[in-house]
């Protein structure tokens, strides 16, 4: 389910179309397409198509290459090159804001959707450390430890205005395929994405 929802949220995306209005992702996928249609141009479906080429091949390839971030590389360097008129990311923002204690002037009607989210985050988390338990030939996890970790990452992610966070199975499942066995790389993960706000952009 969340795949699918996921991947419908994509759509427009992928398709370089204004994100149509609505709560549905599939229906707001649906109505993507259906806009597509009626203006179609190649340049997206072409580098759609590219994206979707290089990740199969590498992934045949080999199981542990970053096919994802060889995509992403790939289609960059074609849209520099070839200067096809599509959406771009932009600039992103250069450091992290300053840490601050968030409003609490709506706290009472927050209540229920923050232990609504907090109940998906843990079943997510406890969901993606179960599978990779099965992928990797290490100790199981601890449930208690997972989510405590987990609830003092997304303290200290609010205190920079970050959004809530869960264990991803997709990350999950790259280090278990890579033959990740310690906390060293999920350390390894955080200090990249440091890398890539301080330095890369």
């Amino acid at each position: 389910g969340i795949a699918v929802v996921i991947a419908a949220q994509q759509v427009p995306l992928a398709l370089d179309v204004p994100r149509p209005g609505g709560e549905n992702a599939v229906a707001v996928g649906a109505r993507a397409v259906r806009a597509f249609v009626g203006r179609f141009d190649a340049e997206p479906l072409l580098l759609l198509g590219l994206t979707v080429l290089v990740m199969v091949v590498l992934t045949r390839a080999h199981r542990s290459l970053p096919a994802a971030l060889a995509a992403v590389g790939v289609t960059t360097v074609v849209v520099g090159v070839t200067g096809a008129d599509v959406a771009l990311i932009g600039s992103l923002p250069a450091g992290l804001p300053a840490p601050g204690l968030p409003d609490l002037h709506g706290l009472p009607s927050l209540l229920g959707p923050a232990l609504v989210v907090a109940a998906l985050a843990a079943l997510e988390s406890l969901l993606s450390a179960r599978v990779a338990d099965g992928m990797a030939d290490t100790r199981r996890h601890d449930p208690d430890r997972e989510l405590v970790g987990q609830g003092l990452g997304n303290i200290a992610s609010a205190l920079f205005g970050g959004m809530p966070a869960t264990g991803a199975l997709a990350r999950t499942a790259v280090n278990a395929r890579s033959g990740a066995g310690s906390r060293v790389a999920a350390a390894t993960h955080a200090v990249a994405l440091l890398g890539v706000v301080l330095v890369a952009a």
